[in-house]
């Protein structure tokens, strides 16, 4: 039973972690967005006015940047643990299998023990 539970709670923790590798995978896009709009305005036709403006957005580029490359990491990161986490749960399905393989080999050979009638009777 108890396997059962570290089971389901391993089962758990990996649905939360593929949520949280949505939510920072939906961010990741919502900065890209961003970015495109800041290189997009960046490209355009520049007056002396505008360049204030464009160092600005070369800032917040590369922010934007800083931060994908960050995000990519965290994702990486939190996939690698979910796959060694799957890798664990199966590893663990695999025992709790042999185990149950185990214990009802030794009940059919409880049971046939006490099938046989007591040579010692003889």
């Amino acid at each position: 039973q108890a396997a059962e539970i570290s089971l389901e709670e391993k089962d758990q923790r990996i649905g939360e972690l593929d949520r949280l590798i949505e939510r920072m995978e939906k961010e990741r896009h919502q900065l890209q967005l961003q970015l495109l709009e800041h290189e997009t305005e960046m490209s355009g036709e520049l007056t002396d006015s505008d360049k204030e403006r464009y160092q600005q957005l070369e800032e917040a580029s590369a922010s934007l940047r800083e931060r994908i490359r960050h995000l990519d990491d965290m994702v990486h990161c939190q996939q690698k643990k979910v796959k060694q986490m799957v890798e664990e749960i199966e590893s663990l399905k695999k025992k709790l299998q042999q185990k149950q393989l185990l214990i009802l080999q030794l009940l059919e050979k409880i049971s046939f023990l006490e099938g046989e009638p007591n040579r010692q009777d003889s």
